[in-house]
Parts: C-alpha cells; structure tokens; sequence
C-alpha cells in the first residue's frame, strides 16, 4: 500500500468547508427535531388542558 499525501489548494479548502458545513447543518437539523418533536406534543398536552374553561 502506498500512502498518497493531500494536495492543498483554495478549492479543495472551500469544497471541503462547504461540504462540511452542509452535512453538519443537516445533521443538526435532524437531531432538532429528533428531540424537539416529543417536547413540543407534551407542551400541548400539557398546556390544552389548562387552557380550556370550566363550564
């Protein structure tokens, strides 16, 4: 096995900013909701109940 060492120049830097900086915006996106979705459906249990007037 030969080792290849990276050539470094402005597009392989920008390429490789952008591309990270996608896939790491769609992971955290993911995540969010992934952990925001169950607080927010507990949030309108929680709150509907309160909200509505006795008759």
């Amino acid at each position: 096995m030969g080792t290849h060492s990276k050539r470094f120049s402005k597009y392989t830097t920008v390429n490789e900013l952008f591309g990270l900086t996608i896939i790491t915006g769609l992971i955290s996106y993911v995540v969010s909701m992934d952990l925001e979705s169950p607080f927010m459906q507990l949030e309108k249990i929680i709150f509907s109940s309160r909200s509505k007037p006795p008759k």
